[in-house]
């Protein structure tokens, strides 16, 4: 929902809809694409029946427009007003779209192949509280946590330390950096200082396990293969990546994630080349 309409809503700075003050628990496609590639990989690997079960994938919290409109807001540094509206109010911004009432074959606005009999009942059904479902199904399928789209703290393990060597270090200096939210202005969190002695450290340890670790000796088969679990991690934490872009720099989240698929998509080339 926020992919789809968040560009719109930041340029028109509203987000209009008859929702209402009903509550909907968004979810990530990310978390859905995950999902449905769970339950087919039990299925393959006959690790788990799924036989007759019904998933409700959700996000981990009910919202409403107004406080999803509040976070976008909070994310992007954009000033942006929720505005509920009626059905028939909502009929008539789509009317003034172009946007067939019912479905028609081969037809879509803005390349969208959708109708308002469709957005406008979905409108409805989350005002009157039929889509107010929230569940763990997302966590019980993939063994972590729906994404939520709450702004949280970039996930780092250890804030006052430093990753060399593949462990956990103190940092030389003993120091911590705070970043500030070019938005807001506020703290976003504090990480480790490092100095030259730690960059110095850190890559001394990368060459050597460059030259001496298990990479050199792997087979190009086995070299692609770890290329590929990375670039599969990259892909389903593009969203919490781009989230902490914005937090950090003060970037639009639409723009933080055009960014980042453009990373992933470079790395997705150099695997295509080690393929070819």
């Amino acid at each position: 929902m926020i992919v789809m309409a968040g560009p719109g809503v930041m340029a028109s700075g509203q987000w209009i809809s008859n929702a209402g003050d009903g509550r909907e628990a968004m979810v990530w496609r990310e978390d859905c694409v995950e999902s449905a590639v769970a339950v087919l990989r039990d299925i393959a690997t006959e690790t788990r029946d799924h036989a007759g079960r019904i998933y409700n994938i959700t996000g981990p919290e009910l919202q409403s427009f107004a406080e999803v409109t509040a976070i976008l807001s909070q994310i992007t540094g954009v000033p942006l007003a929720y505005m509920p509206v009626s059905d028939e109010a909502q009929y008539a911004i789509f009317d003034a779209m172009g946007i067939p009432r019912r479905p028609v074959d081969d037809q879509s606005v803005n390349g969208i192949p959708w109708n308002s009999d469709d957005m406008v009942t979905f409108g409805a059904a989350i005002r009157e509280g039929f889509l107010a479902i929230c569940s763990d199904d997302v966590e019980k399928l993939t063994g972590r946590p729906a994404r939520s789209i709450t702004p949280v703290e970039p996930n780092i393990a250890h804030k006052d330390r430093l990753f060399i060597g593949g462990t956990w270090v103190a940092a030389h200096s003993g120091r911590m950096i705070e970043q500030i939210s070019p938005d807001t202005e506020e703290p976003v969190s504090a990480v480790a200082e490092a100095d030259e002695a730690d960059m110095d450290a850190a890559a001394a340890a990368a060459r050597h396990a460059f030259d001496h670790g298990p990479w050199p000796r792997m087979q190009p088969g086995e070299r692609l293969a770890v290329m590929k679990r990375m670039a599969a991690i990259l892909h389903a934490r593009v969203g919490e990546t781009a989230r902490a872009w914005s937090m950090q720099m003060g970037g639009l989240a639409s723009f933080s994630g055009i960014m980042q698929a453009g990373s992933n998509a470079t790395f997705d080339g150099i695997i295509a080349m080690a393929e070819g």
